[in-house]
């Protein structure tokens, strides 16, 4: 990918943006336009929801050739399931293949996703979200797998949940496993 960096020097502000520069081109926000805006809990700053939606449609045309066209209804947040790597690393940092069935089982105990799409009106009640959308597309989040809607989406493990269900957004999905797995209590 080749990496353009922008600032918004006219602002004062040099905290510097990165995108696709061959692949698109994206607006500039001023910083005065995101004065008084509330993040929630999103890890998506206002300035970085464009290259986000670009990169969720990015890894949907590698995946299935097409880009994302799954708009959800309402309150509901589309969420493409996020599947372990195939490798996993052992205490003594052994790395070992998991098996095919190991992965796909994952796939629906999983309760951490990618948020690829929101509903028109996921996060709009100012008075349920004061403090602006629990998340946005291109965070990741865990989920209870109980209450969210699975679903193959041209062969990809996808998930439609309430936008009130959403428990966490966080950075790294591969941090978060089981508690079968945890070694410190």
């Amino acid at each position: 990918m080749t990496e353009g960096v922008r600032t918004y020097a006219e602002e004062g502000d040099s905290r510097p943006i990165q995108w696709d520069i061959a692949a698109t081109t994206i607006p500039l926000l001023s910083i005065n336009d995101l004065a008084g805006r509330a993040q929630g809990l999103s890890k998506i700053e206002r300035h970085e929801e464009p290259v986000a939606q670009f990169m969720v449609n990015k890894q949907f045309i590698d995946l299935t050739g097409k880009p994302l066209d799954l708009s959800p209804a309402g309150y509901m947040v589309a969420i493409k399931v996020w599947v372990p790597e195939e490798k996993i690393k052992a205490a003594n940092g052994t790395e070992f293949f998991l098996p095919d069935e190991i992965r796909d089982e994952r796939k629906f105990t999983s309760g951490v996703g990618l948020v690829c799409a929101l509903g028109p009106d996921a996060y709009r009640d100012v008075e349920r979200y004061p403090l602006g959308p629990w998340c946005k597309v291109g965070d990741f989040v865990m989920f209870q797998r109980y209450e969210a809607i699975a679903l193959s989406y041209r062969g990809v493990a996808m998930a439609l949940i309430p936008d009130d269900r959403i428990l966490a957004v966080i950075s790294d999905p591969s941090e978060i496993e089981s508690i079968n797995s945890a070694s410190k209590l």
